[in-house]
């Protein structure tokens, strides 16, 4: 094609990109796949489009030839359910490994494939949904969900154990580094120059789901109106804050190295309190204090609230100290761990807010401010008796 040429045809798929023809259901790349396909053909057949309206109907069938609804199947590591069938979590599930899931048809010619992946990768569960849209888009919503769905095991895990997320590794292994499994390496001394070979076994331990957390899900609703928000088209403010946060929080769960942990978990803890870019430290340390003493779920005790208030802006002192100083050995796995199961016990008690109808953030910085003042009033003044 000459550069005008090629220039037109950018400008079509943009435009067709932009208006959003498939809702969602086809990206770019499906769009000028489709407006090629339809190019070739008219070429090749010596015909062309009447007009605008023509072309569009042609690529349209086109794209839509390529949507349909996918299932994936993927191994799920970092968790162990007992005496539970299944977990769902939205619109996805955590089930028990198993070829009978499959249905025959598909097994039919993929039956050996199938067992060796599982035998291979030694995988007890596996995370299944499905999503409508082209393989690109498809794959690309279920990577987000599968992560929406990390983030919500890793915080809740946070929320419940002494050292955070710290001990779980939860991931929905889509790609080589959320597997689990061992390494090898190998060492020698200088003056032996004996090889030494060393094998290391993943260490977290796995994140226990039984009937009586399955019951605590329930009764409490948080697991569910969290899927609900994220799966949903439409959030109010408060909504769209808790789907970012949850998504820096899966991020951060990942992550291996401690100062980077730090910083994306300071990521969803700012997503709330960090709006109007002035004096984030105060800000923060308001904003997170507050919702861990008065948030619904008890977290942390009136008693403990400067204290808690004090340890959050030194946490943030540390973060600025990576992003701003070039800082990145100063920060230990206590810190890591004890920030983890902070921003947990806050996203948690953030979803509690919205179901109490809370739909701003500046409903909830307004009433952490007032709160803040009620615990500064009350310690200052005197006792009486």
């Amino acid at each position: 094609m000459t550069d005008l040429g090629l220039s037109s045809l950018r400008t079509i798929v943009t435009i067709l990109s932009d208006v959003d023809l498939f809702e969602g259901c086809a990206g770019y790349s499906d769009v000028h796949s489709g407006c090629l396909n339809v190019l070739n053909r008219c070429l090749a057949e010596r015909v062309q489009p009447e007009n605008a309206e023509e072309l569009v109907s042609l690529v349209k069938a086109e794209v839509e030839e390529s949507i349909d609804d996918r299932t994936f199947v993927v191994p799920m590591y970092g968790i162990e359910l007992v005496d539970v069938d299944a977990l769902q979590l939205g619109t996805l599930r955590i089930v028990d490994a198993s070829i009978d899931l499959f249905d025959k048809d598909i097994l039919e010619s993929n039956h050996d494939m199938v067992d060796f992946s599982m035998k291979k990768t030694k995988v007890r569960y596996w995370l299944i949904g499905s999503v409508h849209g082209t393989s690109r888009v498809a794959e690309e919503k279920f990577l987000q969900k599968s992560e929406f769905v990390v983030g919500l095991l890793a915080l809740y895990a946070a929320s419940m154990y002494e050292r955070g997320d710290s001990g779980f590794r939860i991931s929905a292994a889509m790609a080589p580094k959320d597997a689990f499994g061992y390494s090898e390496w190998f060492s020698w001394r200088s003056k032996q120059r004996v090889l030494s070979v060393h094998s290391s076994y993943f260490a977290k331990q796995p994140f226990m789901v039984d009937r009586e957390l399955m019951t605590q899900f329930a009764e409490e609703g948080v697991l569910d109106v969290a899927c609900r928000i994220f799966e949903s088209k439409e959030r109010n403010q408060l909504e769209e804050a808790i789907a970012k946060a949850v998504y820096w929080y899966a991020d951060a769960h990942r992550e291996v190295v401690p100062v980077m942990k730090l910083i994306k978990y300071w990521s969803a803890v700012e997503v709330f309190f960090s709006g109007s870019r002035v004096d984030i430290t105060e800000s923060s340390s308001i904003g997170v204090a507050t919702v861990l003493v008065f948030g619904g779920c008890g977290f942390v005790s009136d008693e403990q609230y400067d204290e808690t208030r004090k340890r959050v802006k030194d946490l943030y002192a540390s973060r600025s100290k990576a992003l701003h100083s070039a800082f990145h050995d100063h920060v230990s796995g206590k810190d890591v761990a004890e920030m983890s199961q902070l921003v947990a016990w806050m996203l948690i008690n953030m979803i509690v807010l919205q179901m109490r109808g809370y739909t701003t953030l500046d409903e909830v910085k307004k009433q952490a401010e007032r709160l803040d003042w009620v615990m500064k009033s009350a310690k200052d003044r005197p006792e009486l008796g």
